[in-house]
């Protein structure tokens, strides 16, 4: 995901959406915005870029990683001891709202969570962390989620509270191809050591193919 200007390199592409990311009084801090493929021509199925509000430029802020997707919503239903489901992507998050669930999101891409994400979850009494499933390098979906886990637990959240799903039936990768057919509470369960086996087969390059920039 690029991280200036480089709007140029969008020819191919068509803008779809954008996901405004907002402090806690609900002030938009920046947004990421989705581009895809136009049909017929080639390049990557989508595109990112960040925008800043503030200077009006297409960069990224300089305290972006701090933010979490739905902040604000995220904090009042922490408060109000809902289940917060977390997901690798914000296209995720929004399928799972109009679900009837509370969702969030991280922005960077897999394996690129921040410490300071994670601790604005620390009181949330149950998390339920999304698992991607690439068909080719699903190292990196169990990549993103252990890490998810781990900067959890470290920012106190017992592991009790933690829950590791997927979607369900082959070929659904995450959140929102789960739910073309079925419901947030259908979700396959999978187990912490599954994951973590599967986490430890990552390396940079399969991040890399898939478009991601190079995990923390």
């Amino acid at each position: 995901m690029s991280n200036g200007m480089n709007t140029a390199s969008l020819v191919n592409y068509r803008r779809v959406t954008s996901y405004p990311f907002c402090d806690l009084s609900g002030e938009v801090l920046f947004e990421k915005i989705r581009f895809e493929l136009l049909p017929g021509r080639a390049g990557r199925a989508k595109e990112f870029r960040y925008f800043d509000p503030e200077s009006q430029r297409y960069r990224k802020p300089a305290d972006a990683d701090r933010w979490l997707y739905r902040l604000p919503e995220v904090t009042a239903a922490i408060a109000a001891c809902a289940t917060i489901h977390w997901t690798e992507g914000e296209k995720d998050a929004d399928a799972l709202v109009a679900a009837g669930v509370e969702a969030t999101s991280h922005h960077q891409g897999a394996g690129r969570v921040t410490p300071e994400q994670a601790a604005w979850l620390r009181n949330a009494t149950s998390i339920v962390l999304w698992v991607d499933k690439d068909v080719e390098y699903p190292e990196v979906g169990a990549y993103d989620a252990a890490r998810r886990h781990d900067l959890l637990l470290a920012a106190g959240v017992p592991g009790a509270r933690i829950a590791f799903v997927c979607a369900r039936g082959a070929g659904r990768k995450d959140a929102y191809d789960h739910l073309q057919r079925h419901s947030p509470d259908e979700a396959q369960p999978v187990a912490k050591q599954a994951v973590a086996r599967l986490a430890a087969l990552y390396s940079p390059a399969s991040s890399s193919r898939l478009g991601y920039p190079r995990a923390r």
